[in-house]
């Protein structure tokens, strides 16, 4: 991880024609930033730049260019008299050139491709939803399948239903129930599903419990008196097409236990792995429920491994586990990814730990263009057991390159996490889809909420762009505002995009200042910029316009100029080069160090007026 700041080097202000102060340097951690090293030199200092005199550097902001290049934006301090009685705030820039590739000078290699997601959207489902399966169709539509119970008229426990949504996100039609609570088989509890052959297949335990009794804290199997294991078959719009007993009423749950199973679909069957205290049993089974091969797994093999709350992968004709493992006390938590032998045996190919964190439950996996994507439980390691409810878990992403490297890993959503979160993701329309559970805020009660977060994804390659490639962020960031309707931050000067012509109307904006609920501050602003749009200078959304919007606009500003990503919002990775890198706001990104750029002053007056001026901000090498 690389971060810039600006360092005064002093408690000195700067003073023009007598005193510059301030620097950008560069801090760089290989320990996911648990500790940062300096730079030796700083990356960019006031006497780099000769055309004129810069007397501070304030705010660095970095972005890459559709061309593969990057470009530091700073706001500067600066004049060109020699008393320096013009001093004025201008954006200047700072670009690397077209040959740093991040592999050093002089080499032949091929320049990697980053991976990008910006976070686009959250959608927040209702109440009491809990365990998403998150799955998408041929035709574009989002399936995501969450226990809610709910009992109906009739008197009949519901606990399973499906919610459906279009490639935008919408909800389509009404949800549908696929599980609920029988005489023969109790009460639905933890279930699994995956889309097979246009069919909604769906893998569930159930639970029979005493009566009278009601599961209290902890697995609810303690409570039961036995349990199954069945499977489900639906259309995608809702019609059961086939419902029967995987393993029928179990009481010794030592030799058997359902919860937290996983599921992949095979060649003519499904692959069924369910756990006990100390093995993982994989059951090949038909679409009709029949159990055609048994296999057995020794949770001790390798690290003590976790017999539930893993997932399972296809990778050409291999069979990947991702597992939790150290689950003894005393041992390092972590993730294993495992390769399962014709009779489901493990080789480790690789492991992923922390120190100070427990890592468990890698319950969501897919493979998209080269990269590997796992989410997971993380939590701080417990110095006792402690359960979910009282150190909650959060969700994390980690993405793996085609060597199994780890290329990213990602916090997930905000707010804590409801039990073991379950996080899930699909591959929807490009984006990254991915379904996890909080705990829901505002309630009286512990209850779950599910949270769908998207993400838009780009492959750039660091030494230019190929024909065709789509570098855009995929989306636009809007606002409403309740008395002007729809309006698109950036875009000061109202013509309906953010561009060059906006810079002199945000300046204005930024002269002015103050609350956009202020009339007296909008119409200042109107008076300059007849028919603007002050709000939408307000790029931080925070109802003010101020110096914090400044780097938020240059980012909005680049984005419409074909820059990659908005990298406000976005997280970027790539592997690491030799040289230093430089790091977009809240990107993780390993790129060459910047060569400064041309100042370019505008050519006449800018328009602008009082003691800030505009500068181009596209200088190029």
């Amino acid at each position: 991880i690389r971060i810039f700041t600006m360092v005064q080097g002093g408690p000195l202000a700067p003073h023009p024609g007598v005193r510059s102060v301030t620097s950008i340097h560069s801090f760089l951690s290989i320990d996911n930033g648990l500790t940062f090293t300096a730079d030796p030199e700083a990356v960019l200092k006031p006497d780099d730049f000769t055309e004129f005199d810069v007397w501070s550097l304030n705010d660095p902001s970095v972005l890459q260019l559709s061309d593969g290049r990057y470009r530091m934006y700073v706001a500067g301090l600066i004049s060109e008299l020699p008393d320096a009685s013009d001093a004025h705030w201008a954006i200047l820039s700072a670009t690397t050139t077209a040959t740093d590739s991040g592999h050093g000078q002089g080499t032949d290699q091929p320049s990697p491709e980053s991976l990008q997601l910006v976070h686009m959207s959250t959608y927040e489902m209702g109440v009491g939803t809990h365990r998403p399966e998150v799955l998408v169709t041929k035709s574009g539509q989002l399936l995501t399948v969450v226990v809610e119970p709910e009992e109906q008229d009739d008197g009949r426990l519901v606990k399973h239903r499906v919610y459906r949504f279009d490639t935008n996100g919408k909800p389509i039609g009404e949800p549908f129930a696929v599980t609920w609570k029988t005489d023969d088989y109790g009460e639905p509890a933890d279930h699994r599903a995956a889309i097979i052959d246009g069919e909604l297949v769906i893998v569930y335990q159930s639970l029979v419990f005493d009566q009278g009794v009601s599961p209290g804290g902890g697995p609810a199997e303690q409570y039961a008196l036995n349990q199954s294991l069945l499977l489900a078959r639906y259309t995608l719009d809702g019609h059961e097409l086939f419902r029967g007993p995987i393993v029928a009423h179990v009481t010794d749950f030592d030799q058997d236990n359902f919860p937290d199973h996983c599921l992949l679909p095979l060649e003519n069957s499904l692959l069924v792995s369910t756990g006990t205290k100390d093995q993982i049993k994989f059951r090949e089974v038909s679409y009709q429920g029949e159990v055609l091969n048994t296999h057995e797994l020794s949770t001790s093999e390798i690290r003590s491994l976790s017999s539930i709350g893993n997932s399972l992968m296809r990778v050409g004709d291999q069979v990947w586990m991702f597992a939790g493992s150290g689950t003894q006390r005393e041992q390092t938590s972590g993730i294993s990814v495992l390769k399962l032998d014709s009779k489901f045996q493990p080789t480790e190919l690789a492991w992923f730990a922390q120190d100070g964190e427990e890592r468990t439950f890698p319950t969501g996996n897919l493979q998209y263009q080269g990269y590997t994507f796992v989410t997971y439980d993380v939590r701080d390691t417990q110095d006792r057991p402690v359960g979910p409810e009282d150190a909650p878990f959060q969700t994390r992403l980690m993405v793996l390159d085609e060597e199994l490297d780890l290329v990213l890993d990602i916090d997930i959503g905000s707010g804590e996490g409801f039990a073991h979160v379950h996080p899930t993701l699909a591959i929807l329309d490009g984006d990254l889809v991915i379904g996890w559970s909080m705990r829901a805020e505002g309630m009286n009660r512990r209850a779950p909420q599910v949270k769908l977060e998207r993400y838009s994804l780009q492959f750039v390659p660091d030494g230019g762009v190929h024909e065709g490639q789509n570098l855009a962020a995929g989306h636009t960031l809007t606002i409403t505002d309740v008395d002007e309707g729809p309006m698109m931050l950036g875009d000061v000067d109202n013509d309906g995009q953010t561009n060059n012509l906006d810079i002199t109307p945000f300046i204005t904006a930024l002269q002015i200042g103050g609350s956009i609920d202020d009339p007296s501050q909008v119409d200042a602003f109107l008076a300059q910029v007849p028919g603007g749009n002050f709000a939408s200078a307000d790029t931080s959304m925070d109802r003010l316009v101020n110096n914090l919007d400044i780097t938020r606009w240059i980012n909005l500003l680049a984005q419409s100029s074909d820059v990659a990503i908005d990298s406000h919002q976005a997280v970027s990775v790539q592997p690491a080069g030799p040289p230093p890198a430089i790091l977009a706001a809240a990107a993780v990104r390993r790129v060459p160090r910047p060569l400064l750029a041309t100042y370019v002053h505008p050519a006449g007056d800018t328009g602008s007026s009082g003691p800030i001026a505009s500068v181009d901000i596209f200088a190029e090498v």
